[in-house]
């Protein structure tokens, strides 16, 4: 005796469809936490840039620091010690 099992195609559809949610969802706020973070990390320079009265080329190697992974160990350091000695002269 053979079975025969039927499957709706709706059914599958909407398990299909349902299936692919959690993943569109994660990606969406993955990508919105990313557009905040990015969007505070350019109001945080530009805002440092504007009270140091740095250039825009400072302003850009900010940015990358912030971006670059590694380079920010770098760049802080050097970029801490010039900001202290023009607050303190």
């Amino acid at each position: 005796m053979d079975v025969i099992v039927r499957v709706n195609p709706r059914e599958q559809i909407m398990d299909d469809a349902g299936a692919g949610m959690p993943r569109t969802h994660g990606a969406l706020c993955r990508y919105q936490v990313m557009a905040v973070g990015t969007f505070l990390l350019l109001v945080t320079c530009a805002d440092l840039r504007t009270r140091a009265r740095w250039g825009w080329g400072r302003l850009a190697t900010l940015v990358l620091d912030g971006v670059i992974p590694g380079l920010s160990f770098v760049v802080e350091r050097r970029i801490t010690r010039e900001f202290a000695a023009a607050v303190a002269s």
